[in-house]
Formats: structure tokens, sequence, C-alpha cells
């Protein structure tokens, strides 16, 4: 049996592996040292095995190591993060953003002594995701026979979430994986192709929608459960979103680093 190479071509624009890709493909030319696909952990909820889809990872010190866990979402249907950053000027700190991400071996003092080192202002992923939302959900079709996504948007974070968390748990099982690494950062993130809205209400009781390129929500998840923020960018941020990222880890690389001389 001859299968014409353009069918299988056609067939692949109809799934998310060649997005999955060009998200992988994006980390590896924004500056991170080394990117994989088809990564593999232990679900922290379920315990299965379960696969990640890109993980991104930076030279960072004899101190920490820095990796992006990834989530790909190619379906379009718009994404809603609910927030109260339009009304609330309480900007997350990057120690409170570090406290929220998934990690190894990373005492307080570590941590403190890393954010003290590190102008936040000069990191522009922290201004990006400073207020991060409270839930997220998607703009269901009224169509129920064409269904299938609802819930996607919040499965997605979750994946994430776990995704990073079940890294960082497997960096503890492993007794530090990177031989010279005494901490490890692993931030989740979701990229996807649909429109992203953040919503709140507004003074006069009603809610406001802003269209946005990259947000960040609560999730709650784990056992013993703790809060984790994830990132969630769009193609159109996509660029913006890995040079940020970069920037920020070559910062935590640097802090970290001088804390060893």
């Amino acid at each position: 049996m001859t299968v014409d190479p353009s069918e299988i071509e056609a067939w692949l624009k109809r799934t998310g592996y060649p997005f999955e890709m060009q998200v992988a493909n994006a980390f590896r030319q924004g500056g991170a040292s080394s990117v994989s696909q088809s990564n593999y952990y232990h679900d922290v909820t379920t315990g299965e095995i379960r696969e990640g889809d890109v993980l991104a990872q930076w030279p960072g010190s004899v101190s920490v190591q820095l990796e992006v866990a990834i989530e790909c979402k190619s379906p379009t249907t718009p994404w809603v993060i609910f927030t109260d950053r339009h009304e609330f000027d309480f900007p997350f700190s990057l120690r409170h953003w570090l406290d929220a991400t998934p990690q190894s071996g990373m005492t307080a003092e570590l941590i403190t002594s890393i954010t003290d080192q590190i102008d936040e202002d000069s990191l522009p992923l922290l201004s990006l995701v400073r207020f991060p939302g409270y839930g997220v959900t998607e703009k269901k079709n009224e169509d129920k026979s064409r269904s299938s996504g609802v819930g996607s948007a919040y499965d997605a974070v979750r994946q994430a979430a776990s995704f990073a968390l079940g890294l960082s748990r497997r960096y503890d099982q492993a007794g530090q994986q990177m031989p010279n690494a005494i901490g490890l950062l692993s931030f989740p993130m979701v990229v996807t192709r649909s429109p992203l809205f953040e919503c709140w209400l507004g003074i006069d009781n009603e809610p406001k929608v802003q269209s946005v390129d990259i947000s960040s929500v609560h999730v709650y998840l784990g056992s013993p459960p703790q809060h984790l923020i994830v990132t969630i960018c769009n193609e159109s941020g996509l660029t913006k979103l890995v040079k940020a990222c970069d920037n920020m880890m070559q910062s935590l690389s640097r802090s970290s680093a001088s804390m060893t001389r």
C-alpha cells in the first residue's frame, strides 16, 4: 500500500503534533539549553504515568536546576481567566511566585538569598504574570454535538501543574538527579492556540473582559495539596513569553551562581 506523504502532512495539520513541535522549537531557539518532548512522570493525583508535552531546561548553577514544564493545546476555543487584578493592586512578588512553583531542595534561606540579588523590575515575565487568576474556563460551543473540548482549559492547567510537580517529586526520589545541583525549580506553563481573555467584576458590578496574550492562574493540586501558579500563553504571545522566560532564567542562574563564589 502506497501512501502519499502529502496525506500524512494533511493529517498532521489536523492534530496537535505540529503545534507541540513548534512550541518546543520556540524554546529551543529562545535560549533553553535543553528541550525535550514526550516526558513521562507520575500524576500526583492519580499516581498514573502520564506524558508531558515539552520540557525546557536552562543551565542553572551548582545551586539550582531550572526548567519549564509545558503542556500544549491546539484547539482554538476561547479561554477565560477569572481575576481580580484590574480592581485590586496586590501584585505577587518574585518570592511569592517562587514559593508557588514546584521545587525540590529549595530552602527558604536559599530562595531568599536568590531573590535578594534580583531586581524584580528587570524581569519582564514577572510583570506579565504578577496577578494570577483564581479560575479558568472556556467558551463552550453552543452546538452540544461539538462539545468534546469542554473542560480542556481547566484540564490543561492542572496537567501542567501535575507535570511540573511530578518532575520535582521524581527529582526528590532520585536523590537529586543532577549531581551538582542542590535545588530544582520547575515552572508549569500552558501554550495554546486559543484566544485568551481575562474577566473581572467592574465597579458597576458587571463582568468586564479584556483580550490578553499571556496570563496566569492559581491551581490547588497534589497530596498534600499546595497552591501553584501556572502561566498561560497563546500563539500571539509565545515569542514574548520565551524571551521573558529566558531573561528570568538567566537572572536566576546568575544569582544562584554568585552564592557559591
